[in-house]
């Protein structure tokens, strides 16, 4: 089983390479891509901490994963929140530490305070 971690906000791929550069987490297509492709069809097993980000690179992401060939498990740890929630939903299993926060949330809208109901 290959372990991977992912940590940080979710980006799209041009702010995460630009992410890479500094040396700053974050978790964008490409890299769960490439994690999962060295992975090839073997099962994995990824740690996730992001308090979310970006929902059509979350998207993505889920997609990534949904159609990995081995089987899929994600350890929460920490803080999994906002579409951080939607890509643990692309597992097979899912394990919780019994530390963690798992936050889900209505959509909201960039610089647009409150929720639909208001």
């Amino acid at each position: 089983m290959k372990k991977i971690q992912l940590k940080g906000d979710v980006v799209s791929d041009n702010v995460g390479k630009l992410f890479d550069w500094y040396d700053l987490d974050s978790i964008y297509p490409g890299n769960v891509k490439r994690s999962l492709e060295a992975a090839g069809s073997e099962d994995v097993e990824i740690t996730l901490t992001t308090n979310g980000g970006s929902v059509f690179a979350g998207q993505e992401i889920y997609d990534i994963i949904k159609n990995h060939e081995g089987k899929t498990t994600v350890k929460l740890s920490g803080l999994v929140a906002s579409i951080g929630t939607l890509i643990t939903c692309a597992f097979d299993e899912v394990l919780v530490s019994p530390v963690s926060t798992f936050m889900i949330h209505n959509p909201t809208l960039a610089d647009v305070s409150g929720e639909k109901k208001d």
